[in-house]
Protein backbone atom coordinates (compact mmCIF):
# COMPACT_ATOMS: atom_id res chain seq x y z
CA UNK A 1 0.00 0.00 0.00
CA UNK A 2 2.65 2.50 1.25
CA UNK A 3 4.81 1.64 -2.73
CA UNK A 4 1.53 2.37 -4.54
CA UNK A 5 0.52 5.57 -2.62
CA UNK A 6 3.89 7.05 -2.99
CA UNK A 7 3.81 6.02 -6.76
CA UNK A 8 0.46 7.96 -6.94
CA UNK A 9 2.02 10.97 -5.19
CA UNK A 10 5.35 10.88 -7.29
CA UNK A 11 3.35 10.55 -10.59
CA UNK A 12 0.97 13.59 -9.61
CA UNK A 13 4.43 15.52 -8.95
CA UNK A 14 5.93 15.33 -12.21
CA UNK A 15 6.36 18.83 -13.95
CA UNK A 16 4.28 19.13 -16.79
CA UNK A 17 5.93 19.62 -19.97
CA UNK A 18 6.21 23.48 -20.85
CA UNK A 19 4.39 23.42 -24.12
CA UNK A 20 1.43 21.79 -22.20
CA UNK A 21 1.84 24.89 -19.65
CA UNK A 22 1.16 27.34 -22.94
CA UNK A 23 -2.13 25.11 -23.88
CA UNK A 24 -3.55 24.91 -20.57
CA UNK A 25 -2.79 28.79 -20.25
CA UNK A 26 -4.88 29.27 -23.53
CA UNK A 27 -7.05 27.06 -22.99
CA UNK A 28 -8.27 28.36 -20.07
CA UNK A 29 -8.23 31.67 -21.26
CA UNK A 30 -10.47 30.34 -24.39
CA UNK A 31 -13.13 28.83 -21.44
CA UNK A 32 -13.39 32.63 -20.70
CA UNK A 33 -14.70 33.84 -23.46
CA UNK A 34 -16.53 30.45 -24.43
CA UNK A 35 -18.22 32.11 -21.07
CA UNK A 36 -18.53 35.63 -22.54
CA UNK A 37 -19.96 34.19 -25.80
CA UNK A 38 -22.96 32.43 -23.73
CA UNK A 39 -23.53 34.98 -22.06
CA UNK A 40 -23.72 37.25 -24.61
CA UNK A 41 -25.84 35.16 -26.81
CA UNK A 42 -28.30 35.00 -23.66
CA UNK A 43 -28.50 38.65 -23.11
CA UNK A 44 -29.51 39.20 -27.01
CA UNK A 45 -32.12 36.39 -26.89
CA UNK A 46 -33.48 38.00 -23.15
CA UNK A 47 -33.80 41.28 -25.36
CA UNK A 48 -35.30 39.57 -28.15
CA UNK A 49 -37.70 38.23 -26.18
CA UNK A 50 -36.84 34.61 -27.10
CA UNK A 51 -36.09 33.40 -23.73
CA UNK A 52 -37.76 33.28 -19.89
CA UNK A 53 -34.54 33.58 -18.36
CA UNK A 54 -34.52 35.89 -16.04
CA UNK A 55 -31.63 39.25 -16.34
CA UNK A 56 -30.62 38.30 -12.51
CA UNK A 57 -30.92 34.63 -13.04
CA UNK A 58 -27.95 35.40 -15.93
CA UNK A 59 -26.42 38.17 -14.07
CA UNK A 60 -26.01 35.35 -10.86
CA UNK A 61 -24.26 32.41 -13.65
CA UNK A 62 -21.69 35.73 -15.34
CA UNK A 63 -20.62 36.87 -11.62
CA UNK A 64 -20.16 33.02 -10.75
CA UNK A 65 -18.35 31.68 -14.11
CA UNK A 66 -16.16 34.69 -14.19
CA UNK A 67 -14.99 34.66 -10.62
CA UNK A 68 -14.46 31.11 -11.48
CA UNK A 69 -12.48 31.34 -14.76
CA UNK A 70 -10.28 34.76 -13.80
CA UNK A 71 -9.45 32.71 -10.16
CA UNK A 72 -7.97 30.14 -12.48
CA UNK A 73 -6.42 32.32 -15.13
CA UNK A 74 -4.77 34.34 -12.04
CA UNK A 75 -3.76 30.76 -10.45
CA UNK A 76 -1.83 30.02 -13.91
CA UNK A 77 -0.53 33.00 -14.03
CA UNK A 78 1.44 33.12 -10.61
CA UNK A 79 2.52 29.37 -11.27
CA UNK A 80 6.43 29.62 -12.59
CA UNK A 81 6.14 25.80 -13.21
CA UNK A 82 3.06 23.55 -13.49
CA UNK A 83 2.99 20.24 -11.55
CA UNK A 84 0.61 17.39 -12.78
CA UNK A 85 -1.84 17.91 -9.70
CA UNK A 86 -2.21 21.77 -11.11
CA UNK A 87 -3.32 20.61 -14.39
CA UNK A 88 -5.91 18.14 -12.65
CA UNK A 89 -7.45 20.18 -10.29
CA UNK A 90 -7.55 22.90 -13.11
CA UNK A 91 -9.87 20.72 -15.14
CA UNK A 92 -11.93 19.45 -12.47
CA UNK A 93 -12.51 22.68 -10.92
CA UNK A 94 -13.41 24.09 -14.72
CA UNK A 95 -15.63 20.95 -15.21
CA UNK A 96 -17.51 21.46 -11.43
CA UNK A 97 -18.09 25.12 -12.64
CA UNK A 98 -19.22 24.08 -16.23
CA UNK A 99 -21.68 21.64 -14.83
CA UNK A 100 -23.24 23.61 -12.49
CA UNK A 101 -23.43 26.77 -14.91
CA UNK A 102 -25.13 24.32 -17.82
CA UNK A 103 -27.53 22.95 -15.71
CA UNK A 104 -28.98 26.14 -14.25
CA UNK A 105 -28.85 28.05 -17.49
CA UNK A 106 -30.49 24.80 -19.51
CA UNK A 107 -32.71 24.64 -16.75
CA UNK A 108 -33.96 28.37 -16.44
CA UNK A 109 -33.70 28.85 -20.42
CA UNK A 110 -37.12 26.88 -20.61
CA UNK A 111 -38.27 25.85 -23.56
CA UNK A 112 -34.99 26.72 -25.46
CA UNK A 113 -33.14 24.89 -23.48
CA UNK A 114 -31.81 22.77 -26.11
CA UNK A 115 -29.69 25.69 -26.80
CA UNK A 116 -28.20 24.23 -23.72
CA UNK A 117 -27.10 21.26 -25.87
CA UNK A 118 -25.63 23.23 -28.79
CA UNK A 119 -23.76 25.83 -26.92
CA UNK A 120 -21.90 22.95 -24.72
CA UNK A 121 -20.39 22.35 -28.08
CA UNK A 122 -17.97 25.39 -28.02
CA UNK A 123 -17.34 23.77 -24.13
CA UNK A 124 -16.00 20.25 -26.32
CA UNK A 125 -14.34 22.42 -28.89
CA UNK A 126 -12.11 24.34 -26.20
CA UNK A 127 -11.09 20.85 -24.58
CA UNK A 128 -9.39 20.16 -27.82
CA UNK A 129 -6.61 22.79 -27.12
CA UNK A 130 -5.57 20.83 -23.60
CA UNK A 131 -8.12 18.08 -22.76
CA UNK A 132 -6.98 14.40 -23.04
CA UNK A 133 -9.29 11.44 -24.36
CA UNK A 134 -10.71 10.52 -20.93
CA UNK A 135 -11.21 14.22 -20.04
CA UNK A 136 -12.96 15.45 -23.01
CA UNK A 137 -14.99 11.93 -23.26
CA UNK A 138 -15.98 12.35 -19.31
CA UNK A 139 -17.13 16.32 -20.45
CA UNK A 140 -19.25 14.75 -22.95
CA UNK A 141 -20.72 12.26 -20.98
CA UNK A 142 -22.18 14.47 -17.94
CA UNK A 143 -23.00 16.95 -20.41
CA UNK A 144 -25.48 14.74 -22.20
CA UNK A 145 -26.37 13.20 -18.45
CA UNK A 146 -26.93 16.63 -17.23
CA UNK A 147 -29.34 17.48 -20.16
CA UNK A 148 -31.25 14.45 -19.34
CA UNK A 149 -31.42 15.05 -15.89
CA UNK A 150 -32.19 18.79 -16.20
CA UNK A 151 -34.57 17.63 -18.80
CA UNK A 152 -37.16 15.17 -16.46
CA UNK A 153 -36.57 17.87 -13.43
CA UNK A 154 -38.24 20.54 -15.59
CA UNK A 155 -40.54 18.57 -17.80
CA UNK A 156 -42.03 15.98 -16.15
CA UNK A 157 -41.14 17.00 -12.04
CA UNK A 158 -41.75 20.94 -12.22
CA UNK A 159 -44.18 21.62 -15.39
CA UNK A 160 -42.04 23.26 -17.77
CA UNK A 161 -42.99 23.71 -21.80
CA UNK A 162 -42.02 20.95 -23.47
CA UNK A 163 -41.28 17.03 -24.34
CA UNK A 164 -38.82 15.23 -21.96
CA UNK A 165 -38.73 12.37 -25.13
CA UNK A 166 -37.94 14.82 -27.54
CA UNK A 167 -35.64 16.51 -25.50
CA UNK A 168 -33.63 12.70 -25.21
CA UNK A 169 -34.41 12.64 -28.96
CA UNK A 170 -32.30 15.87 -29.36
CA UNK A 171 -29.61 15.13 -26.94
CA UNK A 172 -29.31 11.42 -28.71
CA UNK A 173 -28.77 12.98 -32.07
CA UNK A 174 -26.32 14.97 -30.80
CA UNK A 175 -23.99 12.03 -28.96
CA UNK A 176 -22.23 11.52 -32.82
CA UNK A 177 -20.74 14.84 -32.51
CA UNK A 178 -19.71 14.60 -29.04
CA UNK A 179 -17.95 11.40 -29.81
CA UNK A 180 -16.21 13.10 -32.82
CA UNK A 181 -14.99 16.08 -30.59
CA UNK A 182 -13.75 13.12 -27.85
CA UNK A 183 -11.94 11.42 -31.05
CA UNK A 184 -10.59 14.59 -32.03
CA UNK A 185 -9.19 15.39 -28.36
CA UNK A 186 -7.46 11.95 -28.39
CA UNK A 187 -5.98 12.85 -32.13
CA UNK A 188 -4.67 16.19 -30.03
CA UNK A 189 -3.48 14.43 -27.28
CA UNK A 190 -1.51 12.32 -29.53
CA UNK A 191 -0.57 14.94 -32.25
CA UNK A 192 0.90 16.87 -29.25
CA UNK A 193 2.62 13.79 -28.00
CA UNK A 194 4.56 13.14 -31.78
CA UNK A 195 5.37 16.91 -31.59
CA UNK A 196 6.97 16.58 -28.12
CA UNK A 197 9.27 13.85 -29.47
CA UNK A 198 10.07 15.61 -32.86
CA UNK A 199 11.52 18.62 -30.92
CA UNK A 200 13.59 16.04 -29.09
CA UNK A 201 15.08 14.62 -32.12
CA UNK A 202 15.52 18.10 -33.54
CA UNK A 203 18.31 18.70 -31.57
CA UNK A 204 20.37 15.50 -33.02
CA UNK A 205 19.24 15.62 -36.60
CA UNK A 206 16.97 17.66 -38.62
CA UNK A 207 14.01 15.49 -39.29
CA UNK A 208 11.30 17.78 -38.63
CA UNK A 209 9.46 18.05 -42.63
CA UNK A 210 7.68 14.79 -42.34
CA UNK A 211 6.25 15.67 -38.77
CA UNK A 212 5.24 18.80 -39.97
CA UNK A 213 4.06 17.73 -42.81
CA UNK A 214 1.42 15.20 -40.83
CA UNK A 215 0.84 18.20 -38.79
CA UNK A 216 -0.44 20.33 -41.67
CA UNK A 217 -2.65 17.43 -42.93
CA UNK A 218 -4.13 16.98 -39.49
CA UNK A 219 -4.37 20.19 -39.09
CA UNK A 220 -6.33 20.39 -42.00
CA UNK A 221 -8.80 18.02 -41.57
CA UNK A 222 -9.51 18.53 -37.84
CA UNK A 223 -10.89 22.50 -40.09
CA UNK A 224 -12.75 20.49 -42.52
CA UNK A 225 -14.43 18.63 -39.60
CA UNK A 226 -15.35 22.03 -37.67
CA UNK A 227 -16.53 23.21 -40.56
CA UNK A 228 -18.86 20.58 -41.39
CA UNK A 229 -20.30 20.84 -38.17
CA UNK A 230 -20.57 24.50 -38.20
CA UNK A 231 -23.00 23.40 -42.01
CA UNK A 232 -24.85 20.95 -39.87
CA UNK A 233 -26.04 23.41 -37.06
CA UNK A 234 -26.34 26.29 -39.69
CA UNK A 235 -28.71 23.76 -41.74
CA UNK A 236 -30.81 22.73 -38.45
CA UNK A 237 -31.24 26.39 -37.63
CA UNK A 238 -32.68 26.91 -41.28
CA UNK A 239 -35.76 25.54 -42.78
CA UNK A 240 -35.17 22.02 -44.21
CA UNK A 241 -38.58 21.74 -45.96
CA UNK A 242 -41.27 24.22 -47.30
CA UNK A 243 -44.23 24.90 -45.23
CA UNK A 244 -47.45 22.58 -45.49
CA UNK A 245 -49.91 25.31 -46.53
CA UNK A 246 -52.96 25.05 -48.62
CA UNK A 247 -53.26 28.24 -50.96
CA UNK A 248 -49.04 27.56 -52.30
CA UNK A 249 -47.31 25.39 -53.42
CA UNK A 250 -43.59 26.01 -52.78
CA UNK A 251 -39.73 24.57 -53.48
CA UNK A 252 -36.95 25.91 -52.52
CA UNK A 253 -33.64 24.80 -53.02
CA UNK A 254 -29.97 26.38 -51.46
CA UNK A 255 -26.27 25.73 -52.27
CA UNK A 256 -23.88 27.45 -50.54
CA UNK A 257 -20.16 27.70 -51.93
CA UNK A 258 -18.09 26.36 -49.14
CA UNK A 259 -19.43 24.32 -46.48
CA UNK A 260 -21.71 27.34 -44.96
CA UNK A 261 -23.76 29.58 -46.44
CA UNK A 262 -24.23 33.69 -46.19
CA UNK A 263 -28.28 33.06 -47.66
CA UNK A 264 -31.03 32.97 -45.43
CA UNK A 265 -34.65 32.32 -45.80
CA UNK A 266 -37.26 31.18 -43.93
CA UNK A 267 -41.48 31.05 -44.69
CA UNK A 268 -44.45 32.28 -42.47
CA UNK A 269 -47.47 30.66 -42.19
CA UNK A 270 -50.28 30.52 -39.27
CA UNK A 271 -53.44 28.32 -39.57
CA UNK A 272 -52.50 26.52 -42.82
CA UNK A 273 -51.77 29.63 -44.90
CA UNK A 274 -48.80 31.43 -45.95
CA UNK A 275 -48.04 34.70 -44.36
CA UNK A 276 -44.90 35.97 -45.97
CA UNK A 277 -41.70 34.62 -47.45
CA UNK A 278 -37.87 36.45 -46.71
CA UNK A 279 -34.16 35.76 -48.71
CA UNK A 280 -31.56 37.39 -47.60
CA UNK A 281 -28.16 37.69 -48.99
CA UNK A 282 -25.13 38.36 -46.57
CA UNK A 283 -22.16 39.66 -48.23
CA UNK A 284 -18.90 37.66 -48.47
CA UNK A 285 -18.15 34.04 -47.55
CA UNK A 286 -17.50 31.62 -44.77
CA UNK A 287 -17.95 31.76 -40.99
CA UNK A 288 -18.69 35.02 -40.45
CA UNK A 289 -21.57 35.68 -42.96
CA UNK A 290 -22.99 32.19 -41.66
CA UNK A 291 -22.73 33.79 -38.05
CA UNK A 292 -24.74 36.78 -39.66
CA UNK A 293 -27.65 34.37 -40.74
CA UNK A 294 -27.96 32.91 -37.48
CA UNK A 295 -28.64 36.30 -35.93
CA UNK A 296 -30.96 37.07 -38.98
CA UNK A 297 -33.75 34.84 -38.32
CA UNK A 298 -34.83 35.19 -34.95
CA UNK A 299 -34.52 38.77 -35.01
CA UNK A 300 -36.52 38.72 -38.29
CA UNK A 301 -38.90 36.17 -37.29
CA UNK A 302 -39.43 38.49 -34.14
CA UNK A 303 -40.40 41.67 -36.20
CA UNK A 304 -42.45 39.67 -38.70
CA UNK A 305 -44.83 38.88 -35.81
CA UNK A 306 -44.22 42.63 -34.25
CA UNK A 307 -45.05 44.44 -37.18
CA UNK A 308 -47.48 42.51 -38.83
CA UNK A 309 -49.54 45.33 -39.87
CA UNK A 310 -47.13 47.57 -41.15
CA UNK A 311 -44.48 45.53 -42.78
CA UNK A 312 -42.44 48.38 -44.15
CA UNK A 313 -41.28 48.74 -40.20
CA UNK A 314 -40.30 45.27 -40.41
CA UNK A 315 -37.22 46.26 -42.05
CA UNK A 316 -36.93 49.61 -40.50
CA UNK A 317 -36.77 48.07 -37.36
CA UNK A 318 -34.49 44.99 -38.88
CA UNK A 319 -32.21 47.43 -39.91
CA UNK A 320 -31.55 49.45 -36.49
CA UNK A 321 -30.83 46.21 -35.09
CA UNK A 322 -28.26 45.13 -37.35
CA UNK A 323 -26.49 48.17 -37.35
CA UNK A 324 -26.69 48.16 -32.69
CA UNK A 325 -25.82 44.38 -33.22
CA UNK A 326 -23.04 44.58 -35.59
CA UNK A 327 -22.03 48.41 -35.82
CA UNK A 328 -18.07 47.24 -36.12
CA UNK A 329 -18.58 44.80 -38.49
CA UNK A 330 -18.33 45.58 -42.14
CA UNK A 331 -20.83 43.91 -43.92
CA UNK A 332 -24.44 44.38 -45.78
CA UNK A 333 -27.32 42.37 -46.23
CA UNK A 334 -29.14 42.69 -49.04
CA UNK A 335 -32.55 40.51 -49.01
CA UNK A 336 -36.74 40.76 -49.97
CA UNK A 337 -39.80 40.22 -48.13
CA UNK A 338 -43.09 38.97 -48.70
CA UNK A 339 -46.24 39.78 -46.85
CA UNK A 340 -48.94 37.21 -48.03
CA UNK A 341 -52.79 37.89 -47.57
CA UNK A 342 -54.49 35.65 -49.61
CA UNK A 343 -54.00 36.84 -53.13
CA UNK A 344 -52.53 39.89 -52.27
CA UNK A 345 -48.70 40.46 -51.87
CA UNK A 346 -46.81 43.13 -50.44
CA UNK A 347 -43.19 43.17 -51.45
CA UNK A 348 -40.00 44.76 -50.09
CA UNK A 349 -36.81 44.90 -51.77
CA UNK A 350 -33.55 45.65 -49.69
CA UNK A 351 -30.79 45.69 -52.33
CA UNK A 352 -32.00 42.55 -53.23
CA UNK A 353 -32.13 41.18 -57.32
CA UNK A 354 -36.23 41.99 -58.81
CA UNK A 355 -38.13 38.54 -57.85
CA UNK A 356 -39.56 37.73 -61.27
CA UNK A 357 -43.81 37.11 -61.89
CA UNK A 358 -44.79 33.97 -63.95
CA UNK A 359 -48.30 35.28 -64.79
CA UNK A 360 -51.54 33.19 -66.22
CA UNK A 361 -50.84 33.96 -69.55
CA UNK A 362 -47.33 32.74 -69.55
CA UNK A 363 -45.30 36.01 -69.53
CA UNK A 364 -42.71 36.74 -67.26
CA UNK A 365 -42.39 40.18 -65.61
CA UNK A 366 -39.52 41.42 -62.99
CA UNK A 367 -41.81 42.86 -60.53
CA UNK A 368 -40.78 46.39 -60.22
CA UNK A 369 -42.55 49.79 -59.66
CA UNK A 370 -42.74 52.41 -62.95
CA UNK A 371 -39.29 54.30 -61.24
CA UNK A 372 -38.43 51.68 -59.17
CA UNK A 373 -38.87 53.77 -55.82
CA UNK A 374 -39.65 51.32 -53.46
CA UNK A 375 -36.54 49.47 -53.49
CA UNK A 376 -34.17 50.35 -50.19
CA UNK A 377 -30.60 50.17 -49.54
CA UNK A 378 -28.98 46.77 -48.02
CA UNK A 379 -29.30 46.52 -44.29
CA UNK A 380 -26.34 47.66 -42.44
CA UNK A 381 -25.07 49.86 -44.71
CA UNK A 382 -26.58 52.92 -43.15
CA UNK A 383 -29.34 54.32 -40.75
CA UNK A 384 -31.35 55.74 -43.20
CA UNK A 385 -35.32 54.86 -43.23
CA UNK A 386 -36.00 54.93 -47.10
CA UNK A 387 -38.05 51.87 -46.96
CA UNK A 388 -41.58 51.57 -48.96
CA UNK A 389 -43.43 48.64 -50.28
CA UNK A 390 -44.86 47.62 -53.51
CA UNK A 391 -48.19 45.37 -53.71
CA UNK A 392 -49.49 43.79 -56.09
CA UNK A 393 -51.96 40.59 -56.43
CA UNK A 394 -51.01 36.87 -57.51
CA UNK A 395 -54.31 35.12 -59.74
CA UNK A 396 -54.36 31.22 -59.09
CA UNK A 397 -51.94 29.23 -61.02
CA UNK A 398 -49.13 31.85 -61.40
CA UNK A 399 -45.80 31.77 -59.79
CA UNK A 400 -43.36 34.10 -57.89
CA UNK A 401 -39.75 33.36 -58.42
CA UNK A 402 -37.02 34.38 -55.56
CA UNK A 403 -33.67 34.07 -55.80
CA UNK A 404 -30.14 35.25 -54.85
CA UNK A 405 -27.29 36.82 -56.92
CA UNK A 406 -25.50 33.57 -57.07
CA UNK A 407 -27.97 32.30 -59.93
CA UNK A 408 -27.63 34.98 -62.27
CA UNK A 409 -23.84 36.07 -61.59
CA UNK A 410 -22.45 32.16 -62.20
CA UNK A 411 -20.48 31.63 -65.31
CA UNK A 412 -19.65 29.07 -67.69
CA UNK A 413 -16.04 28.13 -68.70
CA UNK A 414 -16.38 30.43 -71.78
CA UNK A 415 -16.85 33.51 -68.59
CA UNK A 416 -20.39 34.06 -69.71
CA UNK A 417 -22.80 35.00 -67.09
CA UNK A 418 -26.03 32.81 -67.00
CA UNK A 419 -27.68 36.02 -66.17
CA UNK A 420 -31.02 37.64 -66.09
CA UNK A 421 -32.41 36.88 -69.61
CA UNK A 422 -31.48 32.67 -69.53
CA UNK A 423 -33.16 32.87 -65.86
CA UNK A 424 -36.38 34.66 -67.19
CA UNK A 425 -36.53 32.26 -70.30
CA UNK A 426 -36.10 29.38 -68.48
CA UNK A 427 -38.96 30.65 -66.12
CA UNK A 428 -41.30 31.15 -68.90
CA UNK A 429 -41.27 27.58 -69.85
CA UNK A 430 -42.38 26.04 -66.52
CA UNK A 431 -46.07 27.82 -67.35
CA UNK A 432 -47.98 24.76 -66.05
CA UNK A 433 -45.21 22.82 -63.76
CA UNK A 434 -45.84 22.74 -59.84
CA UNK A 435 -43.23 24.49 -58.00
CA UNK A 436 -41.31 21.67 -57.17
CA UNK A 437 -41.16 20.66 -61.12
CA UNK A 438 -40.22 24.55 -62.25
CA UNK A 439 -37.35 24.34 -59.79
CA UNK A 440 -35.80 21.31 -60.93
CA UNK A 441 -36.38 22.47 -64.44
CA UNK A 442 -34.57 25.70 -63.68
CA UNK A 443 -32.04 24.30 -61.26
CA UNK A 444 -30.97 21.50 -64.68
CA UNK A 445 -31.19 24.42 -67.34
CA UNK A 446 -28.69 26.38 -65.00
CA UNK A 447 -26.52 23.66 -64.44
CA UNK A 448 -26.36 22.32 -68.08
CA UNK A 449 -25.54 26.08 -69.28
CA UNK A 450 -21.83 26.23 -66.60
CA UNK A 451 -20.82 23.12 -67.42
CA UNK A 452 -17.90 21.60 -65.47
CA UNK A 453 -17.66 25.47 -64.07
CA UNK A 454 -18.93 25.95 -60.57
CA UNK A 455 -20.82 28.55 -59.06
CA UNK A 456 -19.36 31.65 -57.77
CA UNK A 457 -21.48 32.57 -54.71
CA UNK A 458 -24.07 31.03 -52.64
CA UNK A 459 -27.35 30.01 -53.94
CA UNK A 460 -30.91 29.96 -53.47
CA UNK A 461 -34.19 29.73 -55.20
CA UNK A 462 -37.64 29.91 -54.16
CA UNK A 463 -40.21 29.62 -55.96
CA UNK A 464 -43.69 29.74 -54.89
CA UNK A 465 -47.05 28.88 -56.96
CA UNK A 466 -50.73 30.37 -56.35
CA UNK A 467 -53.26 27.21 -55.68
Amino acid sequence: MNSISASGKNFLLRYVDPSMIFLVKRGQQLVFVGYMFIIAETFVAIRLGLTQIKVEQIAFLSFFSISVSLFLILFLEFKKVLLLWHEYFVFAVDLIAYLVFFILWSYWLEDMRFLGLISSLIAIGICHSYASFGQSLSLSLLTLLSYGSLSYVAIVLNGQSGSFVRELFFAFCLIPAFILCAITSKAVDTHKRRLKKARQELERKNEALFELNETLKFEQALTEAEMELAHDIQCALLPSKAPDVSDWDIAFYSRPKSSVSGDFYDFYSSNGTLDGLALFDVSGHGVAPALVTILLKPLLFKNFNKFNDNPVKIFEQSNKEVLEDLEDVNIYITGVLLKIKGAEVEYLNAGHPDILYLKDNGKVEAIIDEDDSFKGRPLGIGDVLDYSSFTFNVNNNEMLLLYTDGLIESRNSGGKQFGSENLTLSFSKCYGMSASDSLNFILEEFYSFLGNSQPIDDITVIIAKKL
